[in-house]
């Protein structure tokens, strides 16, 4: 018990720091805390550029960021408290299925602990608070078995909606509560569960038809998902699916030389492959055989169900597998435990806390390791650009007419900004160009457009943008320190 309550104040401590330290996010942060901000404010669920419509991004994080997103950075209460609460729940949902104490303990801090968890809650995403809504659906689920409270059931399934707005694997939670049905079947009524069924599929149907009118479109998801499908590798996909939740990543070496096993890092590798990968693969495989019983059959069937649907995806990201955490941690719980009972069957309560701290030492480590090094390769990717400070000059010399930006700096310059923002560049199918460069001196004219921040330099954006020399001289250049800010004095220009 208490190396479960250090194992929780310390990965909370980590998250702090990392959530803290962290000065560039992913591409998918800015989209949600976009939307929170100009939800808090009364501007819906729209992004601060261009047309504001995002129709890639699923809104339930946002929504949830909403009421915390004004202050700044405190969406990181948010992540903090979904880190707790997926904590909490692990514990009362393995009591509810008649774990004994060592398995609920050993499959809590197999998840607090996991480097998955830790890196991606120590950024604004929203798969963390995705699984606390899908553990919180099910500990209703559960309790609606156990008491057939009407009430539990629509809590659980109007939350498991929600999840599904949040992130979409979330449906997952449709055969999750039928498994958990299935051996009380006949003691419930299939019109209360018809009725938890549509509740729970009404907020995916008000998000379809709130995309519909407002971007005209469907999900951009499911655009995706169809085009990409002839280039999924499946098999890859589903191999790295299974093995990731207690595996590498990415290789943190460059190769096992003898000096680099006995480095920190080989070490904590040596420790997590071995007591965490192979028992859990051992595990799995035992379980799906029948021979840690029916429960643990169920458990590890899921998972592999989870792994081998999201296999379809034409890439495969250690991401994609945090929502299956809580599956893997009890399979791997269980495995653990049937190990040393059949190995030292008279050391168990020795040896079981001894497992679990060298798990939690190794889990750890990774997690901040990998936590670091995406920190450092998202600074890498855009250049190293302090983007609240360059924001910070720009809001300081926009501050009284709050004029729109054009900028070429995307989302990650334009969420930080106080003025509506229209982006200069296109990314894959992240964000589209605002406008044809052709056209700028004309939309700028239209749009009231009176700053442009670019990382170009000043002669090659007047080039590319066909800015006549008689007009560039309206632009001011007034800071140039790896990006250039220019501020723009209208003037009457017919678009081209």
């Amino acid at each position: 018990m208490q190396l479960t309550t250090a194992s929780l104040v310390f990965g909370l401590f980590c998250l702090l720091v990392h959530l803290e330290r962290t000065p560039t996010y992913t591409i998918d942060s800015y989209f949600y805390l976009s939307k929170a901000k100009q939800l808090a404010s009364g501007q819906g669920l729209r992004t601060t550029w261009n047309d504001g419509i995002d129709a890639k991004y699923f809104p339930g994080y946002s929504i949830a960021l909403a009421p915390v997103s004004r202050p700044g950075k405190l969406y990181i209460i948010v992540q903090l408290i979904a880190y707790v609460v997926c904590g909490r729940l692990m514990i009362q949902i393995g009591r509810a299925a008649g774990r004994d104490s060592c398995g609920q303990f050993l499959a809590l801090t197999a998840l607090l602990a996991n480097p998955i968890m830790l890196k991606w809650l120590s950024l604004p995403m929203a798969e963390g608070v995705a699984l606390m809504l899908c553990l919180v659906a099910v500990a209703l689920f559960l309790a609606f078995l156990a008491r057939r409270s009407i009430l539990s059931l629509i809590l659980a399934c109007v939350i498991g909606g929600f999840a599904t707005i949040t992130r979409i694997e979330a449906l997952f939670l449709v055969p999750v509560f039928g498994l958990l049905a299935a051996p009380e079947k006949r003691n419930i009524s299939w019109r209360w569960l018809l009725a938890g069924l549509v509740v729970f599929f009404l907020p995916l149907f008000w998000y379809f038809l709130w995309l519909r009118g407002t971007a005209g479109a469907e999900s951009a998801y499911i655009s995706e998902f169809k085009s990409t499908l002839p280039t999924a590798d499946f098999l890859k996909n589903l191999a790295y699916n299974i093995l990731v939740p207690f595996g590498f990543m990415h290789w943190p070496v460059r190769s096992f030389s003898a000096s680099e096993l006995l480095s920190v890092t080989g070490l904590a590798g040596v420790i997590w492959i071995g007591l965490g990968e192979c028992v859990f693969v051992g595990g799995l495989v035992a379980a799906l055989a029948g021979r840690l019983g029916p429960r643990l059959r169920a458990t590890s069937i899921l998972f592999v169900t989870y792994a081998f649907v999201h296999s379809f995806w034409y890439y495969r990201y250690e991401r994609f597998m945090l929502m299956a955490l809580p599956l893997a941690a009890i399979v791997w719980a269980s495995a653990i435990q049937e190990v040393c009972a059949r190995l030292l069957p008279k050391r168990q309560h020795v040896l079981l806390p001894l497992i679990q701290l060298m798990i939690v030492a190794s889990g750890f480590y990774f997690g901040n390791f990998y936590s670091l090094r995406h920190r450092a390769a998202l600074q890498q990717d855009t250049g190293g650009l302090r983007f609240r400070e360059i924001a910070a000059a720009v809001n300081s010399l926009n501050s009284e007419s709050h004029s729109p930006v054009l900028t070429d700096l995307g989302p990650h310059l334009a969420y930080h900004l106080d003025a509506h923002t229209y982006l200069d560049t296109g990314y894959k199918n992240y964000w589209k160009r605002a406008f044809p460069p052709e056209r700028t001196l004309g939309e700028m004219e239209r749009l009231g457009i009176r700053f442009v921040v670019i990382k170009l330099k000043v002669n090659q954006w007047f080039e590319e943008h066909a800015i006549p020399p008689e007009i560039q001289s309206r632009f001011k250049v007034l800071t140039e320190s790896g990006v250039s800010i220019l501020e723009y004095t209208p003037g009457a220009v017919s678009d081209s």
